[in-house]
Parts: structure tokens; sequence; C-alpha cells
């Protein structure tokens, strides 16, 4: 608390010396305002120390909250919803149209686990180029891609 007042002390000691010493005009407008600026961070400088120890769960009781279980579920939802949706979309860039993508998690610690991946290839419209090559080695390149998951995970119907 005494170094507060000696810098309050100093500084006003300061503002005097400033205002002997500048001369009147702009400039002295200009040395005002940056040491007015350089007041007002000495005069707040003990709010940091004030503001470190106060306990706020003295006045809030934080066993109250909970998390809400339905809005995560349904955030994680979307969020799978929107990379089966790119998954299809990056199959559809690269020639395979109609594909159906379906992920299969569960939600644990509020962490996304993906249990399944089904690719349902009924419908699915190939281009020619894939007459001669791997089509289920591709689509898990592609897959990969979107979700780090196991090669083993993945099944196909058609």
């Amino acid at each position: 608390m005494t170094n507060y007042l000696l810098n309050i002390l100093g500084i006003v000691i300061m503002g005097v010396l400033i205002e002997i010493i500048t001369p009147n005009g702009k400039m002295s407008k200009y040395i005002k305002s940056i040491f007015s600026i350089f007041v007002v961070f000495v005069l707040i400088s003990p709010l940091s120390t004030i503001s470190s120890n106060i306990n706020i769960t003295k006045y809030f009781d934080i066993s109250t909250y909970q998390l809400d279980n339905n809005l995560l579920a349904n955030i994680n939802e979307r969020k799978i919803n929107a990379i089966e949706i790119d998954i299809e979309n990056a199959l559809a860039d690269e020639q395979i149209t109609n594909v159906n993508v379906d992920i299969y998690y569960e939600l644990t610690n509020n962490e996304i686990i993906i249990q399944n991946v089904q690719v349902d290839l009924k419908n699915a419209i190939l281009n020619k180029r894939f007459e001669h090559i791997n089509k289920y080695a591709f689509i898990n390149e592609v897959l990969l891609r979107y979700v780090d998951i196991e090669e083993r995970i993945i099944e196909y119907y058609e």
C-alpha cells in the first residue's frame, strides 16, 4: 500500500514538473494527454492484485450448474451430420454420386468416439474411370481424409 501511495505522490510531482516545463501550444496538449493515460494506469494498478484475491465460489454455488447433455448431444449430432455430408460431397466431386454415408458414434466424456461407418453403395453411380480401380480403397481414402478412424470399422453395402 505504501508503494501505491509513493507512486501517486511521484505522479503528482511529475505532473507539476510537466506543467512548469512544457511550453504553451499544441505540443503541450499531446504531452498532457500521454501523461493522463500514464496517471490512469498508475491509479488502476492495484486492481489486479485486488481481483486476484477474490474467490468467486464464495459468492456463487458452482455445484448447482451442470452440463446440458441434450444440448451437447444435439451439437455432436450436427457435427456428425456435417461430416457425413462433407464425405458425400467429396465423393460426388470425385464422380461417385448417390452414396449414403452413415456414421455411428458414442459420446463418452464429452468426446465423440466413432464406432462404425456404413457406406451404402446400392444406388451409387460411378464414373467409368472406376472400372479398373478398387473403388473400396478409393472411398476409404476419401473417408480417412475426413475422420480419424481405422479402416476395419468401415462397412460397405451394395
